[in-house]
């Protein structure tokens, strides 16, 4: 029997396996026998991929479960954690499978996880697809670099605070760049969505406290500057929420604008047809 299948196992509710994402990325039991629930995270575009390329196997599946992070960040302010372990399966037996940690290889997955033959044997989303918030924010995701940039920016500075300012306003610029937006004279002049342009100004109103070390010390995405802290500091808690609030603005934007569809704002709502408007 032929088959290649790799695998990574996932330490979350057994619930996701029911998360329908579309056929890039499936939730299934890893249980053989059906007797446990046990989340395992494959794609057809890891699939691809032939035993001997184990490292890029890991940084593929390890690049898509970042990119899926980033929506369940958006969907309900969690994020799943894997084993560490990468699993091929070859039809007759399930190993584990070796692989390297190559920087390389990494940098090029974490811009582009995908399989060019494999997207075009799937569907790609439109105006005629049924609405599904979180199937639209992934097509975005496979379509534009900048959406992917900043849903892996989002899940590093979640793996690593030490990143959360940095990254934040690099999100911030990605952000404000898609959408004509001049960070020096900061005015809604493009006549975005209020609920859009308010989470980014409260972006903006954190931006002192990003660039000043005597505000943020070591999260601070400068050396030492003469700008100084701001009068009132924010929590990272709070500069968090802005950052998945904007987020989750922008690609609700985007939506409209690519797909006709807007949906409610809401992080803890199930993804169901109720969740369109």
């Amino acid at each position: 029997m032929n088959k290649n299948e790799w695998s990574l196992n996932l330490h979350t509710n057994p619930g996701i396996i029911g998360w329908d994402l579309g056929f890039h990325v499936q939730f299934v039991n890893g249980d053989p026998e059906g007797i446990t629930y046990i989340p395992v995270l494959e794609s057809p575009h890891v699939n691809v991929l032939k035993r001997h390329e184990s490292t890029r196997a890991y940084a593929r599946l390890t690049t898509l479960l970042r990119l899926v992070n980033g929506l369940r960040m958006l969907r309900d302010n969690d994020r799943i954690v894997a084993e560490t372990t990468l699993y091929y399966d070859n039809g007759f037996n399930i190993r584990g499978e070796r692989y390297s940690e190559d920087l390389d290889i990494i940098l090029e997955e974490l811009s582009y996880p995908f399989d060019e033959d494999v997207l075009s044997r799937l569907e790609k989303r439109d105006k005629n697809s049924e609405p599904d918030r979180y199937k639209d924010y992934l097509q975005l995701i496979i379509d534009e670099p900048i959406v992917r940039e900043v849903i892996i920016l989002l899940t590093l500075a979640e793996e690593q605070v030490i990143y959360l300012l940095i990254n934040a306003y690099k999100i911030f610029e990605n952000i404000n760049t898609d959408l004509g937006l001049k960070t020096s004279n900061y005015k809604n002049e493009n006549n975005l969505p209020n609920g859009l342009f308010d989470s980014l100004l409260q972006i903006k109103n954190y931006t002192q406290y990003m660039n000043s070390r005597d505000g943020s010390g070591y999260l601070c995405r400068h050396g030492a500057t003469k700008i100084p802290a701001p009068a009132k500091i924010p929590t990272r808690e709070e500069i968090r929420t802005a950052l998945i609030s904007a987020i989750d603005e922008w690609l609700n934007y985007k939506c409209t604008m690519t797909f006709g569809r807007t949906y409610r704002k809401s992080m803890s709502t199930p993804n169901t047809f109720d969740d369109f408007k």
